[in-house]
């Protein structure tokens, strides 16, 4: 009977480890603005949410976004914001239908983040680590926010990644100088690569050239 026991308490142990390694993978949530029908979920491409902020929302470190071409809008309100949690990979460039990020391609696939000339932000990140990135987008439109419209990165040690992006088309209410494209509040070390800039005044502290 004590060996018994015993069995019972290792394959116990055993099936409790297995169901908490299960529950901490991570997830990919699919977005797809022109999806039809489906449980708008995220689980699938056919089951996409239709809306950026919905999987924003749902996502936590460790987790991937996957966005497929159009355009995705905040909100209708000044405030609204894309706020990208910490540690959570966000890439565009997807038609619908991949299976892997590097089946994706963001030249053809123009996934585009808007603020529609009405949000002060489009991009927001605020104390996140090292492992979040931004990755395929264009991201425009912001209009009225006092610095950092297309993306604006603060509070604490951010270090995130923003590559693959063309940040474009953005204003700030005071003025170019006032980085209306990107402004980053970061650590050493974070910053954007094989990035592009156009009609934003000037580029931001650590962009690349």
């Amino acid at each position: 009977l004590l060996i018994k026991l015993t069995f019972m308490k290792k394959l116990f142990t055993l099936l409790v480890a297995f169901l908490m390694a299960f529950s901490s993978q991570a997830a990919i949530y699919r977005v797809n603005v022109s999806v039809v029908g489906g449980s708008n979920n995220g689980t699938s491409w056919p089951n996409a949410f239709s809306s950026l902020s919905s999987a924003l929302a749902v996502a936590v470190s460790g987790d991937q976004i996957w966005v497929a071409k159009g355009t995705y809008i905040p909100g209708a309100s000044a405030s609204d914001i894309f706020l990208i949690p910490s540690g959570v990979s966000v890439y565009g460039g997807f038609a619908g239908g991949e299976t892997v990020v590097t089946a994706r391609n963001f030249t053809t696939n123009v996934t585009t983040l808007s603020g529609n000339s009405v949000c002060n932000h489009v991009v927001g990140l605020n104390d996140v680590t090292a492992a979040t990135l931004l990755d395929g987008f264009t991201i425009s439109g912001a209009s009225g926010g006092a610095i950092g419209g297309g993306i604006y990165n603060y509070g604490g040690s951010n270090k995130v990644t923003i590559q693959n992006c063309i940040i474009k088309n953005n204003s700030a209410g005071q003025g170019a100088g006032n980085r209306p494209g990107l402004c980053l509040r970061a650590a050493p070390g974070a910053g954007p690569h094989r990035c592009g800039t156009a009609g934003d005044g000037r580029r931001a502290s650590g962009e690349d050239p």
